[in-house]
């Protein structure tokens, strides 16, 4: 938030050298700069709910969320029912709008309904050394791979974004699309991982075990359908995008890279955030993620992209390189069955 907020200039001009993109940005960045802070204290909450399968809560939440984000975006960016057209700024404010809606359902409904979640500064008496010991063991890694994550993610958009606004364009309708398909394939990640951690809560390592192989199988059998949905939906969704046809080409492209690879991510996606992480066994997804990604994923991306020079759906292929290597990696450490561990006991 801080950097967005008080130094969006120098924020958006590490992430593009467009004068034109920086100047919109300016106009948007800032204000949603806000809605940062309140999407963490959602997510917080949203996983307690989770994790004590309470999941239709977040579920509702997440729906008035995007409904109202989507109502007010339209009414503010065009100038509806009275209110000024406010266009990229517009867009910024409906979604921190829809930001404070959502985190003041949630807090109501849990406290209404007095579910686990809430907490008040009495409770930092049980933060006991040990516990938070224990605690920071397993998410320190965490944390670091999610951090790095995102930080090879902006490297990636920035090497992208010196390749021509163009890429920028499409790079940015392939990644709603591909959403839109990863949208189910996340949620079982995140439901496996309630499934399985409660069964390794239990100490049933081999009920857990069976469970994994279930879902992991059931992800990237519908992985593979949504890879076939991509495939068949790449041309006739750019009626929806008003794009050049250079960048429209380039869509159809990377559209069908994305097809084909989508099972392949799913089995990464499935591994660490539905059975690693379950199991504790973070420091070791850690590893994985970030030496793929900065080891060859975003080295591969620099040099094919900005040094050779290759056309952009080349440079996407090559990158997406990472992703095999991963999968790779994680099934042999799904079957060599380490990550079967009770990570609450004696908590």
């Amino acid at each position: 938030m801080i950097p967005s907020l008080f130094f969006p200039a120098f924020t958006l001009r590490i992430l593009s050298p467009d004068a034109e993109v920086i100047k919109i940005g300016l106009q948007y960045l800032p204000l949603m700069a806000i809605s940062f802070p309140l999407v963490a204290l959602t997510l917080v909450f949203e996983t307690v709910l989770k994790s004590t399968e309470k999941t239709i809560i977040p579920m509702y939440t997440s729906m008035i969320a995007m409904g109202s984000n989507i109502i007010l975006n339209y009414i503010f960016i065009f100038g509806k029912f009275g209110f000024p057209a406010m266009g990229v700024k517009g867009a910024a404010l409906g979604t921190v709008i829809a930001r404070v809606l959502q985190l003041v359902i949630i807090v109501s409904i849990i406290k209404i309904k007095k579910h686990h979640g809430l907490f008040s500064f009495k409770d930092i008496k049980n933060l006991t050394p040990s516990f938070i010991k224990r605690f920071l063991k397993l998410t320190i890694p965490t944390t670091g791979q999610e951090f790095f994550w995102a930080l090879g993610f902006t490297t990636y958009s920035v090497i992208y974004s010196y390749m021509g606004t163009n890429i920028i364009a499409a790079r940015s309708v392939m990644e709603t699309v591909e959403s839109l398909a990863f949208t189910l394939l996340i949620a079982i990640s995140n439901a496996s991982a309630i499934l399985i951690g409660k069964e390794l809560g239990a100490s049933l390592f081999e009920r857990a075990i069976q469970t994994a192989r279930r879902l992991l199988i059931l992800n990237v059998s519908i992985a593979i359908l949504m890879g076939v949905f991509i495939f068949f939906i790449r041309e006739p969704i750019l009626i929806f995008f008003n794009v050049s046809e250079e960048v429209k080409i380039l869509i159809k492209q990377v559209l069908l890279i994305t097809a084909f690879f989508i099972p392949v991510k799913t089995i990464n996606l499935m591994n660490i955030v539905g059975i690693l992480r379950a199991g504790g066994d973070t420091k070791y997804s850690f590893f994985v993620e970030v030496g793929t990604l900065w080891g060859f994923g975003i080295p591969i991306a620099f040099i094919t992209g900005l040094i050779l020079k290759f056309p952009f759906p080349i440079v996407y292929l090559f990158s997406l390189g990472e992703e095999c290597i991963k999968a790779v990696i994680m099934l042999r450490r799904y079957k060599s069955k380490k990550w079967a561990k009770n990570v609450v006991d004696n908590i």
